[in-house]
């Protein structure tokens, strides 16, 4: 008997069209965000510092703002909706794994969120700052670092028994990339595998990756159109 599917699927950059953590930094607190984003993207700072830093810039004050700028900006890549779809019919696991915020990744994904997993962080208010909330941190095999732990949570899911796909297009996925069964792969991401030599199927839309698992045209079709 073939292993379940566990699917962990990145959201800024891949279920979202734009970085939306990046967008938000830098619309409010421009002038620190830029290099500390740089920094992150080079591996010269960890997720977890660099986001924290960023979002410390930020008046908590501007928070309403933030939400309404963030929900009005949110634009999702096409197919997303119909690959939930393709994988609840073969009975695999689809979770969203995000290192952004309950505030944008919980609305987009408004329509399906009770037949998904959603891991995400979340922001509060202290000392007139935003400040941000970890809830999936590293576990003991993790060398630190990540915000939410990615490879953590993929850990969880191999240990109970499944057979895991991961999902992403940028630096915070590459960790988990190179633990995972098999990856879908674009931008930073996909670059990445290839230079590590690490097999992944690149993609532009969610149909790419059904077309991908389809087993025959017709079935494409009927989520695909």
């Amino acid at each position: 008997m073939n292993a379940p599917v566990s699917i962990l699927c990145d959201f800024d950059g891949t279920i979202s069209i734009r970085d939306m953590v990046a967008a938000v930094s830098l619309e409010f607190a421009p002038q620190g965000s830029r290099a500390l984003i740089e920094s992150i993207q080079r591996q010269d700072m960890t997720v977890r510092d660099g986001v924290t830093q960023m979002f410390r810039l930020i008046p908590a004050d501007k928070y309403p703002d933030m939400v309404r700028y963030a929900r009005e900006r949110t634009v999702l890549r096409p197919g997303v909706f119909a690959l939930i779809d393709y994988a609840m019919k073969n009975s695999w696991k689809f979770s969203v794994v995000s290192g952004g915020f309950d505030f944008f990744v919980r609305p987009a994904l408004m329509p399906v969120a009770s037949f998904i997993d959603i891991y995400c962080n979340r922001v509060r208010a202290r000392d007139g700052f935003l400040d941000v909330v970890w809830p999936y941190g590293c576990d003991d095999e993790c060398n630190g670092g990540c915000g939410l732990c990615k490879p953590a949570i993929l850990r969880k899911n191999r240990a109970a028994g499944y057979k895991v796909v991961v999902i992403g297009d940028g630096i915070t996925d590459l960790k988990s990339a190179r633990l995972a069964d098999y990856v879908f792969a674009r931008g930073i991401l996909a670059d990445r595998l290839k230079d590590e030599g690490i097999s992944h199927t690149t993609f532009e839309t969610f149909h790419d990756i059904i077309r991908e698992w389809s087993s025959s045209e017709a079935e494409v079709h009927q989520y695909v159109g």
